[in-house]
């Protein structure tokens, strides 16, 4: 669910996630007013990590951190905005300390140590990110651009490209205009990926003025907007006008242009897929709440928390 939830981070739909500590147990809930049913086993504590129930063995508290472990470490990984993440991460380690021997015995008093298979999140401890990788190739192969663009005529209409990788997967005369161009581009994982969008078939006679210099027609192209992922690149004016490469005419402007008025090429470059790339480059100081010192401190905690999976027996 997070990794879908991505592309919405990324253009802003989702501003932030919060990634919780997990389920405890609390008094006078329906969880702990309907042991009956559920055969939810608790510590005495309120607020309890420990807890457990023969109806789902294998989720013990071992299973229980390697999950909250690794969903930590992939927002930490994708550079999320996680909700509070400083103190959740502090008041999940500091529990765990307090609460060790206790909830040891807590565990070999109540596991069914005969009705036990460790929880498969256990074994991806050691290689969550290449699991994480993987995963998001197979949610993300392909992203659409979609360009939505005003053409002007003079002497016929300007002839629109879209290449990824130098590979051309669109070549069309735009009607004159507002128009929608939709192109679906399969990812290469491999590469760095680069999207190049141009217009190349301008003549020096396909713009024409009147007495007083006043253009009357013209063939050319003005973006409305760019999508990548959902992302429209063009709400980024930093990004789309300073940090882009732009040609005209093959030869590379300091500042990009709002669409194409010579024979042009905008130039995208990133690692696939788009929207991932885009939050770690583009989004760090909007979603950024802790400083380095505070992100470093966390990464350290995460390590100290998923030592306890190792240190319970179930």
């Amino acid at each position: 669910m997070i990794l879908k939830l991505g592309p919405f981070i990324a253009n802003r739909t989702v501003t932030a996630v919060d990634l919780g500590q997990g389920y405890a147990t609390l008094r006078n809930t329906p969880a702990t007013d309907n042991t009956e049913k559920n055969k939810l086993i608790t510590s005495d504590d309120n607020f309890s990590f420990f807890w457990y129930t023969p109806i789902n063995p294998n989720l013990t508290i071992k299973a229980r951190i390697a999950r909250w472990y690794i969903i930590y470490r992939l927002g930490y990984y994708l550079g999320l905005p996680v909700y509070s993440q400083r103190q959740q991460v502090i008041y999940m380690q500091t529990r765990l300390n307090e609460s060790f021997e206790k909830g040891r015995d807590f565990i070999l008093n109540n596991v069914d140590q005969n009705n036990y298979d460790a929880c498969p999140s256990i074994a991806l401890l050691e290689n969550w990110q290449d699991y994480i990788d993987k995963r998001t190739q197979e949610l993300f192969p392909s992203t659409k651009v979609v360009l939505e663009v005003d053409s002007g005529h003079c002497f016929g209409g300007p002839q629109l490209f879209i290449k990824y990788n130098g590979e051309t997967l669109y070549r069309s005369e735009l009607p004159e205009g507002n128009s929608t161009v939709n192109v679906e581009i399969k990812y290469n994982f491999v590469d760095q990926s680069q999207i190049e969008i141009g217009m190349d078939n301008k003549n020096a006679n396909d713009t024409q003025v009147d007495k007083q210099g006043h253009i009357v027609a013209d063939k050319r192209i003005l973006f409305n907007s760019i999508k990548i992922d959902d992302i429209d690149i063009l709400k980024n004016s930093n990004y789309y006008y300073n940090q882009l490469e732009y040609k005209e005419n093959n030869v590379k402007l300091p500042i990009s242009r709002p669409g194409f008025f010579m024979n042009s090429q905008l130039n995208i470059k990133f690692q696939a897929p788009y929207w991932k790339w885009y939050i770690k480059d583009q989004l760090t100081e909007a979603m950024n709440w802790q400083n380095l010192n505070d992100n470093n401190q966390i990464g350290e905690m995460l390590e100290k928390i998923k030592s306890f999976v190792y240190r319970y027996e179930y």
